[in-house]
């Protein structure tokens, strides 16, 4: 008898989902990460496409604050993540952040 863990995988798979839900679990990861190191509050990781993990901030200054953290969170992805890397990290400021 297989294990739940297995069969997620395969119906996943055949399904044509398990790249969808590996970045979404990337991304999951990548917010617990910025919350635990001490990034922004408002910092939130986006969407993994094509290897690259996106990051919005609603400031330029989040953003260097982020940008600081790119290597260690790029390093601690790349370890708990294998065979799914991502190999980037970009920064981008979120339309939501007009002054008023």
């Amino acid at each position: 008898m297989d294990k739940v863990s297995s069969l997620l995988s395969r119906v996943l798979s055949k399904r044509g989902l398990k790249d969808e839900a590996d970045a979404s679990y990337i991304v999951h990861t990548a917010n617990d990460w910025l919350k635990v190191n001490g990034a922004p509050e408002n910092a939130i990781a986006t969407m993994l496409k094509n290897g690259v993990l996106v990051i919005s901030v609603p400031t330029a200054i989040a953003g260097q604050e982020c940008y600081a953290l790119n290597e260690d969170l790029l390093l601690a992805l790349q370890k708990k993540f294998p065979s799914s890397r991502p190999i980037q990290i970009r920064i981008q400021r979120s339309k939501e952040s007009v002054v008023a």
